[in-house]
Order: structure tokens, then C-alpha cells, then sequence
């Protein structure tokens, strides 16, 4: 009836598995909370652009001829990209910031189902005591002479209560470890996939939007350079 206390202590690999996962969800959340204020900023800048498209246009309306054409082009213009900026902010949203969230959520997880394993070698490290504590009052009991039989069958009762205690948190815990372990190696799998596709998304849609921007005000340009050199000869 009596159990061996064992050396309760989890394996360096996976302390060093969990000091990993806590400094990815520290990291992810960061991650997540700066994403989202890029969000917010190029929602920002799409409704200053919107503003500032319609101030110019404004402008434009208080001048005449190729002068007062040029400050409508280029308030239309501006009008037009804010519309695209305010595209681009809900996709970075939607491929950027939300696959992030989603991420973080998920890593919280697992940091909680460890928590809960490390109650679960608790758990067993109590039960082992107990085992422990019951077997060495038998052991007194039976040590000891004239000890009433009643006494040590009762004691009996209370180690084979504590030994199945001790096998049930035993199973429980080796039953955490193993599912554990599975889930670890398929998280590991799936936020490297997925990660690497949302970190391929986000340069490929930031690098589109660069190029439309630049494409939108540098279709300006030679018509404007050359409103500058009109003006700049009449004033001659």
C-alpha cells in the first residue's frame, strides 16, 4: 500500500517551453495593440487627406483659369486617395491586426491550459504527501505496542484513500502532459504558417498602397511643374 514519493519537478525543456510562451503573449499583445494603432492612424490620416482634399478644392474655387484648375485637380486627387487610404486601413485590419488579435487570444490559451497543468503537479505533489504523511502515522501505529487494532485498520483506510487520491491526480496530470504535448506541437506548426502569411500579407499590402499613393500624386506632377513654369514666365 505504500507509494514512493517521486521527484515532482516538470522536465528543463518544457520550463523552458513555458518561459517561451509567456514572452509570446506578452509580445503578441504588444504586437497586436501597436497594429491596431496603425490602424487607427491610417483611418486618421484617410479622413485628413478627405479634409484637406476638400479645403483645396475650396481654394481652388476662389481662382480662375489653369491656377484655379490645378487646385480642384489636386483636391480631387487627394478626395480620391483618401477613399483608397481609408480601403487600405480596412484591409490592414482585417489581414493584419485581427489574424494578430486572433493570435494573441490563442497563445493566452495555452498559457492558461499550462497554468492549469502546473495545478495539476501541485495537485499531485499533495496527493504524494498525503500517501506519505498516512503511511508514516501506520508505520508509528503499527510501531508502536498495544495499538488498537481499530486504530490501524483505520489507518489502513486512510492510506489506501490517499493512494487513490494519489493515482487519480497521477493520471490527471500524465494525461495533461500528453495532450499538452500534442497541442504544443500542433500550435508551434500553426502559428509559424500563419504567421509568416500574415507577415507576407502585411509588406505585400503596405508596398501596393506606397505605389498607388505615389502613383496618384506623381500623375500630377508634370502638369503642375509646368503650371509653375507658365506662372514663373508671365512674371517675367
Amino acid at each position: 500500500l505504500v507509494k514512493q514519493q517521486s521527484t515532482l519537478t516538470e522536465d528543463p525543456e518544457y520550463e523552458r517551453t513555458k518561459a517561451y510562451i509567456r514572452s509570446l503573449v506578452s509580445h503578441l499583445d504588444d504586437a497586436h495593440r501597436e497594429a491596431a494603432g496603425l490602424v487607427k492612424q491610417q483611418k486618421e490620416q484617410a479622413d485628413a487627406l478627405a479634409r484637406f482634399g476638400t479645403s483645396v478644392i475650396l481654394l481652388g474655387n476662389t481662382e480662375s483659369g489653369k491656377l484655379g484648375n490645378a487646385f480642384s485637380e489636386l483636391g480631387n486627387q487627394a478626395d480620391s486617395l483618401s477613399v483608397d487610404l481609408a480601403r487600405h486601413a480596412e484591409t490592414t485590419g482585417r489581414e493584419f491586426e485581427a489574424p494578430l488579435k486572433e493570435w494573441a487570444l490563442t497563445a493566452a490559451s495555452v498559457k492558461k491550459v499550462m497554468q492549469a497543468r502546473s495545478v495539476a503537479l501541485l495537485e499531485l505533489e499533495t496527493a504524494a504527501e498525503s500517501v506519505n504523511m498516512r503511511s508514516g502515522k501506520l508505520k508509528r501505529l503499527q510501531a508502536t505496542v498495544n495499538t488498537p487494532p481499530d486504530k490501524i485498520t483505520g489507518a489502513e483506510r486512510d492510506l489506501q484513500d490517499a493512494n487513490r487520491k494519489h493515482d487519480a491526480a497521477k493520471e490527471h496530470y500524465e494525461y495533461m502532459k500528453s495532450q499538452m504535448a500534442k497541442e504544443l506541437v500542433r500550435f508551434q506548426e500553426q502559428k509559424a504558417n500563419d504567421l509568416a502569411k500574415v507577415m507576407a500579407d502585411f509588406t505585400k499590402t503596405q508596398a501596393n498602397n506606397c505605389r498607388v499613393v505615389a502613383d496618384a500624386w506623381g500623375s500630377l506632377v508634370p502638369r503642375l511643374e509646368q503650371l509653375q513654369s507658365q506662372q514663373a514666365a508671365g512674371a517675367e
